[in-house]
């Protein structure tokens, strides 16, 4: 017979997981996913789809050595997160471009996140309903719907999934140590960070887990556990730094670059508190907010009184949480969300936005810990309940859950295509120009040139200066044949312009279109002393010398341009037309080769290597 003792329990927070607790878990994710089911009859968006999916050359042909190869290397877009970028070109591999399943995947992620919101609370802080109650808000409440209905949000559902991920493994590293342990969690953040940079103040998080509820933060300790996540600090650093650099040298910091620091810090308290005010009472969403300080873009500026009452409520709410009588729980909640959202406050403003509901995903797991524990408190301090008094939170917890859900389910629908989606974002601004932009855009990709049309020139009413409208505006009228109106609005375009190299390069082709080869060529050059990688530009400069008759200046633009684009079949073509022009057929006939084989329908191609081929056996 064993006489030993049996070892002592382990404290509530500390206990595995219990077979019921898994079995919630999966309900609160089965919720989830009975609420997102509609998602799967929903259509990509043309508003950043196209970016990401739709027409992105790299992720089109699914999974591949080259596709891995242009994710890491990829500087054409504002972030660098490659693992998104294989994620997408999976879903292309398993269902093609059938929209239901790149949302499927969203929606499984989402519910995923949602379970694991829960686990990491009950395993932190053994609170099982409590756990529950803020993993439920997390799955339900519509301000995640901009995450989990956008297929281009696919970064924000699995860097979150990810993020969970790592605070698990840091609980267990928290607790038990060991090296196995801390790389896991070095090996997760990694990954979260791959697939989005807003995973950054992810350390932090880590820092306030160690207050509470970890209980391992003293003021002897502290040193040594900002130490151990140096190396996390430096992953976050050097992200932080290409995302910069990334950001900068697409122009998506253009939009704000006349922003005055102060009208950042102001738009920085007006988003927290227009935030706060949207997790208690999701009204009005939209997938767009013009920034406040941004009139250009159909942004109102707060009232004085209105920011000021703002500031001195987000003020004193961060004071109370700071105070030594606040619980822990309220104030690892508070600082959680306010920390988290630090990366995309605007404090360093890209885009042109002031706030946007995907920002909420992660720090609102905080805003509801602070506001579930609080709750508890209260109630736990309130007089003696008898009878039907003591089921009041868990009645208003279902209420609060249902509310929610309702609301999601009402909102869902207006990401259900691209006119959907605009239409609702300009019915609660009329003067968003961005969502003008980009209806502008989804008419001209449906060929309604009109609507197109009409889209653009209400952008330019708002913003004359709207580079993006102009450019826009120019490619229709380039197509309806009306040259000298394109080139007007390409001349507007360029100044203004965060790619004024691409600019540059449109206007240089359509002036030779019309003729004006010396104003072409100039225009041509600044667009590739810019930017050299345009490989249209070097084409197009390369028919500028060519029909100028200055042939070694037309092969060398060519063959930039092939340098730039090796598939650029017509390149190739010209290429080989310039060198039988200048005596060499049988080099020509290399590039025709290639050509043909490049675009086996290019007819020209086709001709131009049967003709060489008869002048080479003629001769």
């Amino acid at each position: 017979m064993d006489t030993r003792p049996a070892p002592p329990p382990l404290p509530m927070n500390q206990a595995p997981l219990r077979s019921r607790e898994i079995a919630l878990a999966g309900l609160i994710a089965v919720a989830s996913l009975a609420l997102y089911a509609p998602v799967l009859g929903f259509d990509f968006v043309t508003y950043d789809d196209s970016e990401y999916v739709t027409e992105n050359s790299f992720v089109l042909p699914g999974l591949s050595a080259a596709g891995l190869a242009a994710a890491v290397r990829d500087t054409q877009h504002p972030n660098w997160h490659p693992l998104t970028w294989l994620s997408h070109m999976l879903d292309i591999e398993l269902f093609g471009l059938d929209a239901a399943g790149h949302h499927a995947v969203n929606a499984l992620l989402h519910a995923l996140n949602a379970a694991l919101v829960f686990f990491l609370l009950r395993l932190a802080t053994g609170a099982v309903w409590r756990s529950a109650l803020v993993a439920a808000l997390f799955a339900v409440h519509p301000l995640h719907i901009e995450s989990v209905a956008w297929v281009s949000e696919r970064k924000d559902v699995l860097s979150t999934a990810f993020g969970l991920g790592a605070s698990l493994a840091y609980l267990g590293y928290a607790r038990h140590g060991g090296g196995l342990r801390y790389c896991t969690v070095t090996l997760l953040f990694g990954a979260a960070l791959l697939s989005k940079s807003m995973l950054v103040t992810l350390p932090c998080v880590f820092l306030l887990l160690d207050h509470w509820p970890l209980a391992r933060l003293s003021s002897r300790e502290l040193r040594q556990r900002v130490f151990e996540k140096l190396p996390w600090f430096g992953m976050s650093a050097a992200l932080c730094a290409v995302t910069l650099l990334r950001q900068n040298s697409v122009g998506t910091m253009e939009w704000a670059s006349d922003l005055h620091w102060l009208s950042r810090i102001a738009n920085g308290v007006h988003a927290y508190a227009g935030y706060c005010a949207a997790l208690l009472w999701p009204a009005g969403l939209a997938v767009h907010y013009p920034h406040p300080y941004l009139p250009q873009w159909g942004g109102s500026a707060p009232g004085f009184a209105r920011l000021a009452l703002e500031a001195i409520a987000l003020a004193t709410a961060t004071w109370l949480c700071l105070r030594s009588i606040c619980p822990p729980a309220i104030r690892v909640g508070w600082l959680w969300f306010l920390g988290t959202l630090v990366p995309v406050i605007g404090l360093i403003q890209v885009g042109n936005q002031g706030m946007a509901d995907r920002y909420t995903y992660i720090p609102s797991i905080g805003f509801f810990v602070a506001i579930v524990w609080a709750a508890e408190r209260i109630w736990a301090h309130l007089p003696e309940r008898h009878g039907p008094l003591q089921r009041t939170p868990a009645v208003l917890a279902c209420a609060s859950l249902v509310a929610l859900s309702v609301a999601c389910h009402l909102h869902l629908p207006t990401w259900r295509d691209s006119q959907t989606l605009i239409e609702g974002a300009l019915a609660r601004n009329p003067r968003n120009a961005t969502m003008w932009l980009a209806l502008g855009d989804a008419r001209r990709a449906e060929r309604d040139t009109d609507g197109a049309l009409k889209a653009y020139e209400a952008v330019l009413t708002i913003n004359p200066r709207a580079s993006t409208a102009h450019a826009g505006m120019a490619g229709i009228l380039r197509s309806l044949g009306d040259h000298e109106g394109a080139i007007a609005h390409y001349r507007a375009a360029v100044p203004d312009s965060t790619r004024p190299a691409q600019a540059l390069s449109n206007l240089g082709g359509v002036l030779l279109e019309t003729g004006r080869q010396r104003e072409a060529i100039e225009m041509l050059t600044r667009a590739i002393t810019q930017d050299s990688d345009i490989a249209e530009a070097h084409y197009n400069l390369g028919n500028a010398f060519f029909s100028e008759g200055e042939h070694a200046a037309a092969r060398r633009a060519y063959a930039a341009a092939i340098a730039a684009q090796p598939d650029f079949a017509l390149a190739h073509l010209n290429l080989g037309r310039v060198t039988a022009a200048s005596g060499d057929l049988r080099g020509a006939l290399v590039h025709f080769r290639r050509a043909v084989s490049l675009d086996p329908d290019l007819r020209a191609a086709q001709q131009s290597l049967d003709q060489a081929l008869a002048m080479v056996d003629a001769s």
